[in-house]
């Protein structure tokens, strides 16, 4: 009979890990950039704008100081990450601003990749974890886009917040500034906030001054969002009937059969899996953290769509469900490196790959700009020298002043 160490015996042995390489961390950014070249040629082989990054983040940098736009609120909260992108973007003609923002997208998304391949505590499982953020079954809706690179980047925190304690100074300079980034990108530090006051008790067990530091970054940001979204003014809508029963449905078939739609036999083996990975192996503590971030996320789907009626057909809103995706492979992938059965080893890495299938199977979905941003170029001469009256749909109208 197999004996697994307690908890004690895996935060030691957590502690003499050493996930410190460079190599791995610019290699596995590499290998991601080059999977995205194929994955999502479709957007980086004609560059547009796309959703919010023209009316909200580049107009915003366009009009404002440098650093007043990072100071703006949008959706009720900070995007440090697109903010950035749109301030560092006016520093080139405007006619590159599209493939500027496209290609800086992908290169914080990159970043990410190359953060968890140092963070997870094995060198393979954590270059897999980061290759997995572009491997799992998706539209494209959340990659090459500034509006949506939260998506991506809140991937990895409960990696951060529940790894090994990083002996390199590149390892840990690397995990701040990501932290830091991403706490003022998106809610997701909030959503994942108990994951951080576990890493909390545990920097206080074991003395663990950086991990403190960690967690004190990643709860202040979390603060600053929380003062952001609590003061936001919400137009409330008359409640209409409630398909809350028919909206889970949809999110839980959505989340484990994305093209069938349909609870078989793989999706049994699926769930069954998660859930004994939360008593066996060393790593059940980052399965446990995977597990909670995804039902934190569908709580706050499910709770904003259980009024709207098929709110998920054919592939609309996509991006609800990548941070599932990505952690639900994370779970798999974990059980392959982990100290548990032969056969659970087996059967996880058989659903992963069926994973990777699914994902071939789900078409990149082309993004059709309005007509302003598709002839950007056409336009991009007139910036700045003339007023241009911009309308986009569905509800942004704003005018581009002379400079």
């Amino acid at each position: 009979m197999r004996v697994y160490p307690g908890p004690a015996a895996m935060m030691r042995s957590l502690q003499r890990v050493d996930v410190g390489d460079v190599p791995v961390f610019f290699g596995t950014a590499f290998i991601f950039f080059i999977i995205m070249l194929f994955r999502i040629n479709i957007y980086l082989a004609q560059p547009s704008f796309w959703a919010e990054d023209l009316p909200i983040f580049w107009f915003h940098a366009y009009r404002d100081p440098f650093y007043e736009p990072f100071l703006i609120p949008y959706s009720g909260y900070l995007n440090f990450a697109p903010r950035l992108i749109a301030a560092l973007a006016e520093f080139f003609p405007y006619k590159v601003h599209p493939a500027f923002y496209v290609y800086a997208s992908v290169l914080m998304s990159a970043w990410t990749a190359a953060v968890l391949s140092v963070s997870s505590g094995a060198r393979a499982q954590g270059v897999i974890f980061g290759l997995l953020l572009a491997l799992v079954p998706h539209s494209g809706e959340v990659w090459a886009t500034p509006a949506n690179l939260q998506w991506v980047m809140a991937c990895a925190l409960p990696v951060l917040a529940l790894g090994p304690i990083p002996s390199s100074r590149f390892v840990r300079g690397n995990q701040l500034a990501f932290v830091l980034a991403t706490a003022l990108t998106g809610p997701f530090m909030i959503v994942s906030a108990p994951l951080w006051v576990y890493r909390a008790a545990r920097a206080f067990r074991t003395r663990d001054g950086f991990g403190a530091l960690l967690v004190a970054i990643a709860l202040c940001g979390a603060l600053v969002q929380l003062h952001f979204i609590a003061n936001q003014v919400v137009t409330v809508s008359s409640a209409g009937e409630s398909h809350l029963v028919r909206t889970f449905i949809q999110i839980l078939l959505r989340w484990i059969e994305p093209v069938s739609r349909e609870i078989g036999a793989w999706s049994i083996a699926f769930c069954a899996l998660m859930i004994l990975g939360l008593f066996y192996g060393h790593q059940r503590v980052f399965r446990a953290g995977f597990i909670f971030l995804i039902f934190a996320i569908f709580t706050s789907v499910l709770y904003k769509f259980k009024n709207t009626y098929d709110a998920f057909i054919g592939l609309n809103g996509d991006r609800y469900f990548y941070i599932p995706a990505v952690l639900a492979a994370f779970c798999l992938s974990s059980l392959i490196f982990d100290d548990v059965n032969r056969w659970v080893k087996a059967i996880a890495a058989m659903l992963l790959v069926r994973m990777l299938f699914l994902a071939a199977e789900i078409p990149i979905l082309p993004r059709e700009p309005v007509s302003f941003a598709r002839d950007w170029r056409g336009y991009a001469h007139l910036i700045g020298r003339q007023d241009i009256l911009v309308t986009f749909p569905p509800q942004w109208q704003f005018l581009i002043k002379a400079k």
